[in-house]
């Protein structure tokens, strides 16, 4: 009956704590010395992942390429940068600023910079398809490679509230 005199939220976190101590235990193996130096966990350096959207959508998602620091240096687990011509993104409290306003139907890179406080990430969504970045803080940068077939796209952020807030456009695709 000791631990019904605990109070309740510690009553409900020690059972947590327990599991996040064995799957740490796991994850790092016995004390012992271990014969085999350890090693990096594998990394992906594809241009871009895509994944099946939710049961309730039909659009694939395609998240971003690579992310760079605020030094604006790529990290090696990222590869080569995505093919497509390059359109520079500037977003900040509130909008989104395009290199260019002219697309025709192709591969493009948006080269994506947070020049904001707040943290933004950049999705586009046209003909079936969405396109979604990783979300970066104030300083980082990173790409989104998408391929633009001809209609017209939204392009916002996602963020919630911002697109609300001003940070949404419209491009036409002829």
């Amino acid at each position: 009956m000791l631990h019904l005199t605990r109070p309740r939220s510690l009553r409900r976190a020690a059972p947590h704590a327990l599991v996040s101590a064995l799957v740490v235990l796991a994850a790092c193996g016995s004390s012992a010395k271990s014969a085999t130096p350890p090693t990096a966990a594998p990394t992906t350096t594809a241009a871009a992942t895509t994944t099946a959207a939710a049961a309730t959508t039909a659009a694939p998602v395609t998240t971003a390429a690579a992310a760079t620091t605020a030094a604006g240096t790529t990290p090696a687990s990222a590869g080569a940068s995505a093919a497509g011509t390059p359109v520079a993104v500037s977003e900040k409290e509130f909008s989104i600023s395009l290199g260019t306003q002219s697309f025709s139907a192709g591969t493009y890179t948006f080269d994506i910079a947070n020049a904001g406080q707040f943290k933004h990430n950049l999705i586009v969504v046209g003909n079936g398809d969405k396109f979604q970045s990783d979300t970066y803080t104030a300083g980082q940068s990173g790409t989104l490679t998408v391929t633009l077939k001809p209609g017209t796209y939204e392009i916002y952020c996602g963020i919630p509230t911002h697109k609300g807030k001003g940070m949404d456009m419209t491009i036409t695709v002829p």
